[in-house]
């Protein structure tokens, strides 16, 4: 009678889990879609004369548009 109970417990667990992995990947592509317009973008600045501390910002995308700085344009040097 045990075995019975536990083959069953299983067979519904089994039947369960591709339902139960379909959530949690929408889950992730939401939260992936959400962490987009959160990303920050980092731009570290030339070093002032006279101090070693450097200095670096960082800012969403659409912040660093609002300033007119192109984050997608890649580096040439």
């Amino acid at each position: 009678m045990t075995y019975k109970v536990l083959a069953a417990a299983l067979a519904v667990s089994m039947v369960t889990s591709p339902t139960i992995a379909k959530g949690t990947t929408d889950q992730k592509s939401q939260k992936a879609e959400a962490s987009v317009d959160t990303q920050k973008y980092c731009i570290k600045f030339d070093d002032i004369t006279g101090t070693r501390i450097s200095r670096q910002e960082c800012r969403t995308k659409k912040q660093w548009a609002d300033e007119g700085v192109q984050v997608d344009r890649k580096n040439s040097s």
